[in-house]
């Protein structure tokens, strides 16, 4: 009998067939700006193959251990760690079904690759002129900060914060209050109003929607204005015209951005 990884990739690529959501990848794939290695992305292709014999033509004996050796040559083909995420991303927006979509999440199992080296690939991503590519990185990005208890940890992305405090990278800022505004707000408030009380904003943050909206509305920091916004676009009934008139004081960029979003989905009084 063939080895045991066949078996394994086998289950692997079932259970994604039974069990995950739509596939989004491919549909905005053409304008995605990562060069694709021809080696690494045949490999991909072979691996997520639904037909067995495609993904036996790759292993000799079909061990973990041949496997890992495997993968190790075709990252080693790819550049290294970043590069091979890049390959991963491309691999996955360009997938032409959720059996390819989904295998780059057990590739980046098999290679240990760090949460570090993902996001220092990803990242840059976040500040694309093309819309395709920033939502491809903010679908991904989570793997890189993602915690055991099932919430996040932006504490890598404070550090970035904090070396580029005068000219802060749009994109990330953009995608921590996207993803998780209540802890985006701790996190930018540490880094710009390191004056203000951190227990005041976590417990202001965690409070009741109306109120930590009121109370981050009511503050003169662009930080606290965002959080505000972004809690808008997930709540619909929180766009009032007071709301928004409030908000469009602030001249920050990232607010006004925003707000203008905003603007055409407001809700009666």
């Amino acid at each position: 009998m063939f080895g045991t990884i066949i078996y394994r990739v086998t289950m692997v690529v079932s259970a994604i067939s039974l069990c995950a959501g739509p596939a989004v990848a491919g549909e905005v794939a053409e304008s995605i700006p990562i060069k694709p290695n021809s080696v690494v992305q045949s490999f991909l292709h072979s691996l997520a193959s639904t037909n067995i014999q495609d993904r036996q033509k790759l292993f000799s004996t079909g061990t973990q251990e041949e496997l890992r050796q495997k993968l190790a040559e075709v990252q080693k083909m790819a550049g290294g760690d970043k590069e091979m995420v890049l390959q991963l991303l491309y691999f996955s927006a360009h997938a032409s079904g959720m059996e390819e979509a989904m295998l780059p999440g057990f590739i980046l199992e098999q290679l240990a690759i760090s949460k570090t080296d993902f996001a220092a690939a990803v990242l840059p991503l976040l500040d694309s002129e093309d819309e395709s590519t920033r939502h491809l990185a903010a679908e991904h990005l989570p793997f890189a900060d993602a915690n055991t208890k099932g919430g996040v940890d932006f504490s890598r992305y404070e550090t970035i914060l904090r070396e580029k405090k005068q000219n802060p990278p749009p994109g990330l800022i953009r995608y921590m209050y996207g993803r998780n505004p209540q802890a985006a707000v701790i996190a930018v408030a540490r880094v710009y109003s390191p004056d203000v009380p951190e227990t005041e904003v976590a417990v202001k943050a965690k409070s009741g929607v109306k109120e930590s909206v009121n109370y981050f509305a009511g503050r003169s920091d662009w930080w606290a204005h965002l959080y505000v916004a972004a809690m808008m676009e997930k709540e619909p009934y929180l766009r009032t015209p007071e709301l928004v008139k409030k908000l469009e004081q602030d001249t920050d960029p990232l607010v006004r951005e925003k707000v203008s979003k905003l603007k055409d989905k407001l809700q009666p009084k």
